[in-house]
């Protein structure tokens, strides 16, 4: 098998195998393995077996940083080891280990995801745009806006409208309240729940 190397930086190097890209090593590993930096080699199956367990093994430990820095769903893992890069053949592997020992749970990245941003005062429609850009399922967005969201939604409103109050409050009373109906209706609230919560503004007024 013909292995070559390309250098990423000063430390680390791509590694093809028959013209493949499998992953990335740090120089001084593939110097112990006696992979020359300089140019292309022939290695034998055992070898290439040996080169491509420390490519698997090297990935893994990023994977694990990766994890550990936050919750992340499993679509964001595979395009981590896809742009690592890594071979194709070995991200499932990844992939498996990691749901194996529970690091990686959509569900569990979507509860954590909508509650946060529940606190931070989202709209339905950021929460379900977010998570459906990390491909989290329709089902578990639906079930955890259930479980988190509605019951809020009131309050969410209200300190959305008080933020827009505060940054509209320069304009003319006719100019504002559009500013503000457009404003919430583009986080995503219904007509009718911020005519509800306008009014009650007014009311308090």
């Amino acid at each position: 098998m013909r292995v070559r190397t390309n250098q990423k930086s000063k430390t680390i190097s791509f590694v093809e195998i028959d013209e493949a890209v499998w992953g990335i090593l740090p120089n001084r590993m593939l110097l112990r393995l006696n992979i020359s930096l300089q140019a292309p080699a022939e290695l034998s199956q055992q070898q290439a077996k040996r080169l491509i367990e420390e490519i698997e093994k090297h990935a893994w430990e990023r994977f694990l940083k990766y994890l550990t820095y936050r919750e992340r769903s499993l679509w964001e893992c595979q395009q981590f080891l896809k742009n690592l890069p890594l071979h194709p053949s070995l991200v499932p592997k990844l992939i498996e280990q990691a749901e194996k020992y529970n690091y990686i749970s959509d569900q569990r990245f979507a509860e954590i995801m909508t509650r946060s941003m529940c606190e931070y005062g989202k709209s339905k429609r950021e929460i379900s745009n977010k998570l459906h850009e990390k491909r989290i399922s329709s089902n578990l967005i639906d079930q955890y806006l259930d479980e988190y969201y509605y019951s809020q939604e009131e309050q969410i409103l209200q300190d959305n409208l008080k933020k827009a109050l505060a940054r509209y409050s320069r304009f003319p009373q006719k100019e504002r309240i559009e500013k503000l109906k457009n404003y919430l209706y583009r986080k995503g609230f219904s007509y009718s729940k911020i005519m509800t919560a306008l009014a009650k503004v007014e009311q308090e007024k």
